[in-house]
């Protein structure tokens, strides 16, 4: 009589991330090359003895029960079984003699932080400081604060995997001042509602790893005001010599005139030529 387990009961036994799918790749593995997989795995195998292949069908389901491959990359899948346990071999400690319950808290807290991270790739722009009167000041929303993600403030300067924004290592408090120097600083960035992949993924690389930090000399500074003078000066004098005429005025917008002058300043010693505009109605005459 055949004193092979249950499926359910292997599984029961096996740490939660373990799908069936996962072991039946690893048996597969096994049967090609025995020394493939973890001596521990392999005791438990040969443990099974013939029966093996009556837990292989089981845990595979009915046979019209739909295929799920195994996902073997995935981080979180242990290859550690807790079913070892009282079967004569002990459970043997992760790579570089980490535990499993470190490894496995060491996995949740790299998930937490990138999904931190993705929080303010996509609502970063709501706390750029955007007033330079600072009459207004932003409103942090709970996604972007890192008690949503499960971090308690003893959690926030201690290392954690990242290989995100240029770390390897990092802590929450130092991935944050990264995110906002990136998200929320003078500026801020939306394009995560971009349906293309390559084109989302252009900007978060320009924006993350090629983004310059921008510094201006006293002279060019000085040429900003200016452009900013002119371009008001000639708000005022067409509101007081054309009063009741439609006019599209650029009012609370004359940093366009100085964003176009620092353009087509860097662009013609690039070998521009030529450039059209395409714009509105308001501020045209200002832009013309």
């Amino acid at each position: 009589m055949s004193t092979t387990p249950s499926a359910a009961a292997i599984l029961a036994t096996l740490p939660t991330t373990i799908s069936s799918a996962y072991l039946t790749d690893l048996y597969a593995q096994y049967r090609k090359n025995r020394s493939a997989v973890d001596p521990s795995w392999a005791q438990f195998f040969e443990s099974l003895g013939d029966d093996v292949n009556t837990l292989m069908a089981e845990l595979h389901g009915a046979s019209w029960a739909p295929n799920q491959p195994a996902n073997t990359d995935d981080p979180t899948i242990l290859p550690t079984p807790k079913a070892l346990e009282g079967k004569g071999a002990p459970a043997p400690a992760a790579a570089g003699g980490v535990s499993l319950e470190k490894l496995q808290a060491a996995v949740a807290d790299a998930s937490r932080l990138s999904l931190l991270i993705e929080a303010y790739r996509m609502r970063g722009h709501l706390l750029a400081n955007l007033d330079p009167l600072g009459l207004w000041q932003p409103e942090e929303t709970s996604d972007l604060a890192p008690s949503y993600h499960g971090f308690a403030p003893s959690d926030l300067d201690r290392p954690i995997a990242v290989n995100q924004l240029g770390f390897t290592t990092a802590t929450v408090n130092q991935v944050i001042a990264r995110l906002k120097d990136i998200y929320a600083g003078t500026t801020g960035f939306e394009y995560k509602h971009i349906q293309d992949p390559t084109q989302r993924n252009w900007f978060k690389q320009k924006i993350e790893n090629e983004l310059p930090v921008q510094s201006f000399t006293a002279g060019e500074k000085k040429e900003i005001y200016n452009d900013l003078v002119r371009a008001e000066g000639l708000e005022l004098f067409l509101q007081k010599k054309y009063t009741t005429t439609k006019r599209f005025g650029l009012e609370g917008g004359e940093s366009t005139i100085a964003a176009i002058e620092e353009i087509l300043r860097y662009g013609a010693p690039q070998g521009i030529t030529e450039v059209a505009f395409g714009m509105a109605h308001r501020g045209r005459l200002n832009v013309l």
